[in-house]
């Protein structure tokens, strides 16, 4: 056989060339209908086309002379029945995978994660499968010596509920994160980290370019503290958050630059939706009928308490003016009305009893 029958069978001159050099390819004899035979099996089994085929054994040459319907059926026994759609495509994005002792994998995962572990062990390995690959005692090892031994357990959650956290160089996440927000928050970029390990992946300089683009120049160091206070914000498309932001300040009587500083001062005030200010906005109509004045005083209410959830509790989400117009009088009351309405009525009573003694 020479380069024809690759060729013939769907691949192109150079791919071609590449696998009749490769060590690893043993279909160098093949006629082009065996060639063809062999990658129409291996389409049955994943139900997938000829280029996602291709492109594992142009990755992974090896990865032709497997028997798929065992690698398949295995997988199922380990990974369950209801993931085979998920073998599938972990074998797919990372051929590699098909080769795997997966029984050895997870009992190794055990090992180093805890029994209790062993379904988000499996569930890491189907998101991100190059997870099944690793060594995870070095990982964890070298987890500890950059994050510190206290924080093992804290490192070993970042790991399964953000797998790709495992493949990092994180000497160099942690150089790179000093480089942009300075030597004196290193604690804090390393909190950052193992609070929300995506942290680790951002590309830190084109988020504070944007967010100073988004935020104005003049709050670089704000949006630098806004980051590693709530690492969340890291990951949020700005220019949408902004824009959302302010069309709702505006409704609440904020400038766009009071907005920002409010944003900037409680960023996660930026991952809230629209529907949730909208309850909030419920709220402030309801103290305001209860003879609270919508002023200054009710704003830093409710940004003292904007955690605190303004849903009704016991239903799905639904504002105090939803429940309301079902003639529903007897609620729940949410959390944050409840909080803004002790702070307010305190501040009134407060004043109240400064007024008489100064008469």
């Amino acid at each position: 056989m020479g380069l024809e029958a690759l060729v013939e069978a769907g691949f192109t001159q150079e791919e071609a060339r590449k696998l009749a050099e490769s060590n690893s390819f043993h279909h160098k004899k093949k006629t082009n209908q065996e060639l063809t035979d062999l990658f129409n099996k291996i389409l049955g089994v994943y139900d997938c086309t000829f280029d996602d085929v291709k492109r594992a054994v142009l990755s992974f040459p090896q990865f032709a002379g497997y028997d798929h319907e065992r690698v398949i059926r295995q997988g199922i026994e380990i990974y369950g029945r209801d993931n085979e759609d998920k073998v599938k495509r972990a074998v797919l994005s990372f051929p590699q995978f098909a080769g795997y002792d997966h029984e050895r994998v997870i009992r190794q995962g055990i090992e180093i994660y805890g029994r209790d572990n062993e379904d988000k062990i499996k569930k890491a390995i189907l998101i991100h499968p190059q997870f099944a690959g690793y060594d995870h005692e070095r990982v964890i090892r070298q987890g500890i010596e950059i994050y510190g031994r206290d924080n093992e357990d804290k490192v070993k959650r970042a790991v399964l509920s953000f797998p790709q956290f495992a493949g990092y160089d994180h000497e160099r996440v942690i150089r790179q994160g000093i480089e942009i927000y300075g030597r004196d928050n290193e604690d804090k970029i390393k909190k950052a980290i193992l609070i929300h390990p995506q942290f680790a992946g951002y590309d830190h300089e084109r988020v504070i370019r944007q967010g100073i683009e988004i935020y104005g120049r003049d709050n670089e160091d704000k949006v630098k503290r806004a980051v590693l206070s709530f690492p969340q914000f890291a990951g949020y498309d700005h220019e949408r958050v902004i824009r959302q932001k302010k069309r709702l300040g505006r409704i609440a009587g904020l400038s766009d630059e009071e907005t920002i500083n409010y944003l900037l001062d409680s960023p996660a005030l930026a991952g809230y939706s629209a529907k949730r200010y909208l309850a909030a906005f419920d709220i402030g109509r309801q103290l305001k009928r209860e003879g609270f004045p919508q002023d200054e005083k009710m704003l830093e209410s409710f940004f003292s308490y904007f955690k605190k959830s303004p849903y009704v509790p016991n239903t799905s989400k639904k504002r105090i003016s939803q429940v309301g117009r079902g003639g529903i009088t007897n609620y729940e009351e949410p959390p944050l009305l409840i909080a803004m309405r002790k702070r307010l009525t305190n501040q009134q009573e407060g004043k109240k009893y400064k007024s008489k003694n100064n008469k």
